[in-house]
């Protein structure tokens, strides 16, 4: 019978489970699972040629000589009695029933239009997912429904603590990890992900409670760490995200609670809401920019956006200047300590952005800085050192032109010239 998308991973798990299964390929058609069993189907194909081969002999040696054979009538030909005459043929050439060169298949209409080296398929190919290695592999389509020469892979029932996602199926490169493909697994402490990767879905990792360590291959060409990519992945220590990534999601690390350090690099271009919220021992954060990145909202431009909007354990409240009339209440883990404007990123921070903190007590910036927004410190009473990777003359330049709001803050605060930590 055919099953929901459910209901097929719960059959294979089951069927994976006994070891009576292991001599079949299971093989899922349009969700019907067919259990194909290999030895079986080996033995079968090689008594069906050699029965084909006995009977080809009984013919051959039964055949009916040719003298014994009736002779072709002559002259006017009774077509009821002699149909198949070339004379009781019809003037119109048959039509050479030749499958489509597309699809394979072949309908009435179909093969009228083969004779004529057409060939218009009239109902897709039948797809067919298969099980390996623990995953469920998909073909993938394009946005018009065309196949690719490329597969995803999904639904993770394996038993490995150690995970290798493969990286090609079929001679096809595997470019997608599915939505949820390993949420709420268990087990897994370490998956490796190969470079051919492009795309993870969302919540791919989520509630992964064992999970330590997440290995990208070198020469990564993921692009994002979407919304919930490992949201409640308690027992992640650490992490360091490719260059090639461009976006991190929203709540992409929300509740990573093991990470203490996170190292965002100058390539990514967004981060989105309450993506770090609830890292409970993070001590430091590195960021190419404060906030969200490109975005027009004024309340995404300040570091709290990406932290949390409720209270939770271990974290204090703080309270952010978004503008002139309007403050914003967030949540920041009492374990943040530190944070850094990384080289290559923004080179100035913005109105507000670091407002109101009450915990943080040190700020690393790059020889790159240039400008400071008015407000940026407002209300800020813990940072106690500013790092500046660049010399003590750009400093001065930097407060002389942009200190509007920040006088009272810089005046108590120490400067570290040339930082090279």
């Amino acid at each position: 019978r055919k099953y929901t998308h459910e209901e097929y991973v719960e059959k294979i798990n089951l069927l994976k489970k006994y070891p009576k299964y292991r001599k079949y390929d299971i093989i899922v058609k349009n969700k019907e699972i067919v259990m194909k069993n290999i030895k079986l189907t080996k033995f079968l194909a090689l008594l069906l040629v050699f029965l084909g081969l006995l009977s080809f002999a009984g013919c051959h040696q039964n055949r009916i000589p040719s003298d014994d054979l009736e002779d072709e009538p002559t002259g006017d030909v009774d077509c009821e009695e002699y149909p198949d005459h070339e004379d009781c043929k019809d003037d119109e050439p048959e039509h050479e029933h030749v499958p489509c060169p597309d699809c394979g298949k072949c309908t009435a209409e179909d093969c009228d239009g083969a004779a004529e080296d057409k060939c218009t398929c009239d109902e897709e190919p039948e797809e067919e997912y298969m099980f390996s290695m623990g995953f469920t592999v998909y073909p993938l389509k394009d946005s018009e429904g065309n196949y690719l020469d490329a597969y995803s892979v999904g639904d993770y029932i394996g038993e490995d603590t150690v995970v290798n996602v493969p990286s090609v199926y079929d001679g096809k490169p595997v470019i997608k990890i599915k939505d949820a493909t390993f949420a709420k697994n268990e087990k897994i402490t370490k998956v490796i992900i190969p470079s051919s990767i492009q795309m993870l879905g969302n919540n791919v990792f989520s509630n992964c409670t064992a999970l330590q360590e997440i290995e990208f291959e070198e020469n990564s060409q993921l692009a994002k760490i979407p919304n919930n990519a490992f949201y409640k992945c308690t027992s992640l220590k650490e992490i360091t995200i490719p260059d090639s990534v461009r976006v991190i999601g929203d709540y992409a690390f929300y509740q990573c609670s093991a990470i203490n350090e996170l190292y965002i690099s100058s390539n990514v271009q967004a981060i989105g809401r309450s993506a770090f919220g609830a890292m409970t021992s993070l001590s430091k954060l590195s960021v190419p920019f404060i906030g969200a990145g490109a975005s027009d909202s004024a309340e995404a431009k300040v570091l709290g956006y990406v932290f949390d909007t409720v209270h939770s354990d271990f974290s204090v409240q703080i309270s952010q200047k978004i503008s002139e009339t309007s403050i914003k209440t967030y949540y920041l883990p009492t374990s943040l300590k530190i944070i850094e404007l990384v080289e290559g990123g923004y080179t100035y921070l913005g109105y507000g952005s670091l407002s109101g903190l009450s915990t943080v007590e040190s700020l690393i910036l790059p020889a790159s800085f240039d400008r400071l927004y008015s407000e940026v410190f407002s209300g800020t009473t813990s940072i106690g050192k500013i790092y500046f990777r660049g010399t003590s003359a750009q400093w001065l330049e930097v407060v002389g032109q942009h200190s509007t709001g920040n006088k009272e803050f810089l005046a108590n605060v120490e400067i570290v010239y040339n930082f090279a930590g």
